[in-house]
């Protein structure tokens, strides 16, 4: 266990209106650290990381082509019903198009301190909806790579109703389209997921 004197809390100070609560959050407390720090994670509070989730994650950055590593979340619902299951799989087709389209995620990412001042990025969180898609914009424009990590896929074991499914869906739409993908990525997810759920239908009547 983390020693509580190693472990600091602060509340957010300066509220921005020219993005989202996230991105004021990260924008604050990143460049409020010490510049001796040569590497900053980053880890949702909802994740549940294993024990050699740190190494694994902030190892590869010793590439400098590499801008930052990511990982994912991958649902597994307590319980079986309806809403959890249609997030799950919802979110099983989205972990394929965020790492075939090099898209970061940022409830459990890695970045060097000097890429960070490199890209600018408190900057663009600062007037930016999505934490994710600015990371996306500002690591392609410097030529970077986003490395996707599959052993930090962190496991998410919260139920979720249908009608709460549907704004929480909304919500990773909206950051999908922030991203410089934009709708292509959206409309890719949306029939990569009505294949997989109509063509097995299709095979058995055809059959």
């Amino acid at each position: 266990a983390m020693a509580p004197d190693r472990v600091k809390s602060q509340v957010l100070k300066n509220r921005l209106e020219t993005c989202s609560l996230k991105c004021c959050a990260l924008a604050e407390v990143t460049e409020q650290l010490d510049a001796s720090y040569k590497v900053v994670v980053y880890l949702d509070g909802d994740a549940a990381p294993h024990r050699s989730w740190l190494r694994e994650l902030v190892e590869p950055l010793c590439d400098e082509s590499i801008g930052v590593t990511t990982g994912n979340r991958w649902y597994t619902p307590s319980q079986i019903t309806w809403g959890a299951m249609v997030r799950y799989f919802w979110n099983a087709g989205a972990v394929v198009q965020v790492w075939l389209n090099g898209i970061l995620w940022a409830g459990s990412m890695a970045m060097r301190r000097d890429t960070i001042d490199k890209i600018d990025l408190v900057n663009a969180w600062r007037s930016s909806l999505s934490v994710d898609g600015a990371g996306v914009r500002q690591i392609r424009r410097a030529k970077l790579k986003t490395l996707f990590v599959p052993t930090v896929i962190m496991p998410n074991r919260e139920d979720i109703s249908v009608s709460q499914f549907i704004p929480w869906s909304e919500r990773q739409l909206v950051a999908a389209k922030s991203s410089e993908s934009g709708w292509a990525l959206v409309l890719t997810h949306a029939f990569t997921i009505a294949i997989c759920v109509f063509a097995p239908v299709a095979m058995i009547v055809l059959g």
